[in-house]
């Protein structure tokens, strides 16, 4: 299989076509250029070919939008052509507690109402086709959020009532995810259980223990979780985590949870601390920075660097690593194996590794 590289690909093509149309008419073909020119360049591919070891770590996870749009016909039949051709395992979705697919919702007395059936469709679906749920929890029920979407402005920022004087960002995305963290923590802690415990009833232990499950998105970034200060934003995504990790391993220890997913590998070393300081299950760590524009592979050599060697810069004590669920379709550091319970011994950050064959897809 031949490809044409760049511009020089369009020019190289015309000519190919030109003097094809002029032999077929008996004509004389159009000027060969200079010899003195720079010729095209021409890359060739055997893609069935392979000189040597090859990550697989696109195999592992890629993203997909909102898990709304997993509703749509041509959504489902376009994941279906990508996992028959690709071959990934999981997929990470933003918006699973987005009102869109009414997973909760409160009466006029403030009891909560599950609605577990839009999730269903899309879970389904995608299970059916071999494709298992990189399961993003967030963002907030509109309903359970401290400031509720109606509130903020054209910005998506609203007054923040926990800090009189400055304001917080309410929503992100023209399809306005509520990103404040829940009013009522007993009532988010009883969702998320509620939740993962229906999972557990429909697909049964043994499928959910293959999902990884993540709290929120890039809490670091103030699109996702904005109060005063960075401090303060830390803190409380590590009560966000704590809550959430503890619902989920209410239902079955076994299930695997971890966290930050942010922007550039911040919090890691924190929250491993944070964790192992307060018993809080940790079961994999994983950070996004992104290094898809020219000129950022030595930021994202660096910033991979400083990713896996965390624990040993934090003087814990490690075991040997295994590897993990990654990824993002585009560049992203692997996840991290922690031990279950959340205390030491933290395995050792050493890159992830897959292996350079699979067997055929099923």
């Amino acid at each position: 299989m031949t490809y044409l590289h760049g511009a020089i690909a369009t020019a190289t093509a015309a000519v190919f076509f030109s003097a094809g149309a002029a032999l077929a008419q008996g004509t004389p073909p159009a000027a060969v250029p200079d010899p003195g020119q720079t010729p095209p360049r021409v890359i060739s591919v055997d893609y069935r070919a392979m000189k040597g070891p090859r990550s697989q770590t696109f195999r592992e996870c890629v993203g997909a939008g909102r898990v709304g749009e997993g509703l749509r016909a041509d959504w489902q039949a376009q994941l279906k052509l990508c996992r028959d051709e690709l071959g990934f395992e999981h997929l990470r979705c933003h918006g699973l507690l987005h009102d869109e697919l009414g997973i909760y919702h409160e009466d006029t007395h403030g009891n909560p109402l599950y609605n577990f059936q839009y999730i269903d469709m899309v879970y389904d679906y995608m299970v059916s086709i071999g494709v298992r749920p990189f399961v993003e929890i967030g963002f907030t029920p509109n309903d359970l959020a401290t400031i509720p979407t109606s509130s903020a402005g054209p910005d998506g920022m609203a007054d923040d009532p926990a800090h009189p004087g400055h304001k917080r960002r309410v929503s992100v995305f023209w399809w306005k995810s509520n990103v404040t963290p829940p009013k009522d923590w007993p009532k988010w802690d009883a969702l998320i259980a509620a939740l993962v415990q229906h999972w557990t009833a429909r697909y049964g232990a043994d499928e959910v223990k293959q999902w990884p499950f993540e709290v929120w998105n890039e809490p670091n970034h103030v699109a996702f979780w904005s109060p005063n200060d960075n401090a303060q934003r830390m803190q409380e995504y590590f009560n966000l985590y704590a809550h959430t990790a503890q619902a989920i391993k209410s239902v079955n220890p076994a299930y695997r949870v971890g966290g930050p997913a942010t922007a550039g590998p911040a919090y890691i070393g924190e929250l491993i601390a944070y964790c192992t300081q307060n018993n809080v299950p940790l079961d994999l760590s994983r950070s996004m920075p992104m290094a898809w524009r020219a000129g950022r592979a030595a930021l994202m050599s660096s910033a991979a660097s400083r990713f896996m060697s965390t624990p040993a810069r934090m003087g814990l004590p490690a075991s040997p690593a295994a590897a993990t669920t990654p990824l993002r379709s585009r560049p992203s550091l692997a996840c991290r194996s922690i031990s279950p319970s959340g205390a030491l011994p933290i395995r050792t950050a050493t890159p992830c590794t897959m292996p350079t064959s699979r067997p055929p897809i099923s």
